[in-house]
């Protein structure tokens, strides 16, 4: 199911992707990083990041292969530069 806001950074459009792409539901995996379901929205959407500890919890959660999480982890630091 698409994202329901357009994403706006290099990682909500990666998390996005990624979300997407597992079938992953965002109630479930807030619920896994001890987040509300509109935190996770919000990194979707590009309004707000993870902190850099829910990096790990997202890529284990989604069971990330290492070309993923390289991937992902490129652009939260993208992100973490242009900011």
């Amino acid at each position: 199911m698409p994202t329901s806001a357009t994403p706006t950074t290099p990682f909500s459009a990666a998390l996005s992707r990624l979300i997407e792409a597992r079938g992953v539901k965002k109630g479930a995996l807030a619920s896994k990083l001890g987040v509300r379901p509109a935190t996770v929205s919000s990194w979707c959407s590009g309004q707000h990041r993870p902190d850099v500890r829910h990096l790990a919890g997202i890529e284990a959660f989604m069971r990330l292969d290492q070309v993923e999480a390289r991937m992902l982890r490129d652009a939260y630091v993208e992100v973490s530069t242009t900011h």
